[in-house]
């Protein structure tokens, strides 16, 4: 009994909801709930919804760890550059689908498309360092990615470096990545810039650890009553912890809610279903979101739920139809063929 790819997509169904629930409702991101006035549940959820980000980059160190476990034993040349690059090109596959998709609705309703890149050289060098998923490295014109496909980038790049440091140094090496956040405490600087790979290396290392010790697995197999109560009573502190200190919360909050899946979210099929549905189809909510947003700013008439409830159905809707696409025009298969080719 593993933490399975199953149980992976239930958690990033919480994420992507949270995600879209918190670019959603007006929030204070990185002032502690308690320094809050006119406090509601709705803006406790909404401010608390950015652990999506902590939730998604453990997931994501999870499992890049996991994946390069069958990957040990290749003793070809440039073996983690080819590691590295074969899930670049994944994560690349999945942006260029989706930046086409917004680049021809765009043109069909404005005229425009590549215009936002400019034109000449400068607009072709623009466009492929987007393309690149680099747009915010160098501070050039973005479509969609914003700043975390960059962090997602960088943290492949370093992630051969990441595991070697974590199998040596272990818990000390990953105490050290939370140093960031423990400058974001000492500061107490609340509207510090925290959209950062370097205050989400934490998150990618954690994910990394939790492989390496085979963590999740553990506390999966562990399953009883006394599991499930330690787990949901685990939530129940982090989320307390989280209204003192908001963001360098996120980490812990997102293990918590990794362990309630496993004990207890697994087991309530009529909500793991749906979950799973999501999580499957979280990349291209993730990337296509943004876009549907900036249509849905445009509904002044439309309250925050309701624009909450359109960006999950067109969202959720958008990303199958998408993914639906791939597999009919070949796109997938090419994909995986590609990715073979690099890593054999």
């Amino acid at each position: 009994m593993s933490f399975s790819k199953r149980d992976t997509n239930i958690v990033k169904g919480v994420a992507i909801i949270a995600m879209l629930f918190h670019h959603t409702y007006p929030n204070n991101t990185g002032i502690p709930i308690i320094n809050t006035e006119n406090v509601s549940v709705l803006l406790i959820l909404a401010t608390s919804s950015k652990i999506c980000v902590a939730l998604l980059t453990i997931l994501s160190g999870y499992g890049l760890r996991e994946s390069y476990k069958k990957f040990e034993t290749y003793e070809g040349k440039f073996k983690n550059a080819r590691f590295v690059f074969s899930h670049y090109l994944q994560l690349l596959s999945l942006y260029w689908v989706v930046v086409l998709f917004c680049l021809c609705t765009t043109y069909v309703q404005t005229g425009k498309g590549f215009s936002l890149y400019g034109s000449g050289i400068t607009g072709f060098v623009y466009c492929l360092l987007d393309m690149l998923g680099l747009g915010m490295v160098f501070h050039t014109p973005i479509l969609i990615g914003g700043w975390y496909l960059t962090a997602i980038v960088v943290f492949y790049i370093l992630f051969p470096i990441l595991v070697i440091l974590v199998k040596k140094i272990g818990l000390l090496f990953v105490g050290v990545t939370y140093l960031p956040w423990i400058y974001y405490l000492v500061q107490k600087d609340y509207n510090m810039h925290t959209d950062w790979w370097l205050f989400y290396l934490f998150s990618f290392v954690l994910g990394i650890y939790l492989s390496e010790k085979n963590i999740l697995t553990k506390w999966k197999e562990a399953s009883s009553i006394k599991t499930g109560i330690f787990s949901v009573v685990f939530l129940g502190a982090m989320l307390i912890v989280r209204c003192f200190i908001a963001l360098p919360a996120d980490p812990f909050l997102s293990v918590a809610i990794i362990g309630l899946e496993v004990q207890v979210l697994s087991k309530i099929s009529i909500i793991n279903n749906l979950l799973e549905k999501c999580g499957a189809m979280s990349a291209n909510m993730w990337l296509i979101h943004p876009f549907i947003i900036e249509k849905l700013n445009n509904l002044e008439f439309v309250d925050y739920t309701g624009k909450f409830m359109i960006l999950f159905i067109v969202s959720i809707g958008m990303a199958i139809l998408l993914e639906d696409l791939k597999k009919q025009i070949g796109y997938s298969e090419i994909v995986i063929k590609l990715r073979k080719k690099i890593i054999s």
